[in-house]
């Protein structure tokens, strides 16, 4: 299929990743500019950047996308194809943001809003 869409070639482990239990993966799309060093946390997203997240996910979802994601463990002085596979797995797209329009006070103060929880 070509190059890949997304990569991250620096990715470290927080712990042991074991071979046999279920692992349960999230993603999220979120503007490069939006990590507050100092709270070290996200910064909430403008309007215009949940709207624009929104038109993405529809994209996705319209046309039944999903992401094919694979792990490799980096491997100095070796080309990033030859680097050991250890873990392959797809993302697939929630839809669970069908009610995500901003309220009407919000579109007109453009305030900054974080994304709603899952939870």
């Amino acid at each position: 299929m070509g190059a890949s869409n997304f990569s991250n070639s620096r990715v470290k482990a927080k712990g042991v990743i074991n071979v046999g239990p279920d692992y349960q993966i999230s993603c999220w799309i979120q503007p490069s500019d939006n990590w507050d060093q100092e709270k070290n946390q996200a910064k909430p997203i403008t309007t215009e950047q949940y709207n624009t997240i929104g038109e993405i996910m529809d994209t996705i979802n319209s046309n039944g996308l999903s992401l094919s994601v694979v792990i490799r463990e980096r491997m100095e002085g070796q080309q990033a194809r030859s680097w050991l596979e250890k873990m392959k797995f797809k993302l697939f797209a929630n839809d669970d943001l069908q009610n995500r329009e901003p309220t009407p006070q919000t579109q007109t103060q453009g305030v900054d809003l974080a994304l709603p929880s899952r939870d």
